[in-house]
């Protein structure tokens, strides 16, 4: 939701706005992720009802972020063991991480 928000505002106030029009900086921290992603598809099959999208809207919500997410000032650290594009949800997805920091 605040996602889908903030592109709305940025679309409204341009691309060479005050960065504060859009709001302030946020940070989503995403910890054991494969996990998540597990668990996310897993009650979505749950809950779903005929005529709802196969995919989860919370992992709709969190592709959106990744792919546009800088424009609006909300930025994703992600925490896994073996970040896996399947484990992601692709490759494409996987490659929105530029960074990567290793540790052991």
């Amino acid at each position: 939701m605040e996602g889908r928000r903030r592109v709305r505002v940025a679309d409204e106030v341009g691309i060479d706005a005050d960065p504060d029009a859009i709001g302030a900086r946020l940070l989503i921290l995403l910890e054991e992720v494969n996990a998540t992603m597990r668990q996310l598809a897993r009650y979505w099959d749950k809950i779903r009802e005929s005529g709802d999208p196969k995919t989860s809207p919370a992992i709709d919500a969190l592709m959106e972020i990744l792919f546009m997410g800088r424009r609006v000032r909300m930025h994703v650290f992600l925490v896994a063991q073996s970040a896996t594009a399947r484990a992601l949800g692709g490759q494409e997805v996987r490659e929105q991480f530029t960074t990567r920091i290793l540790a052991s």
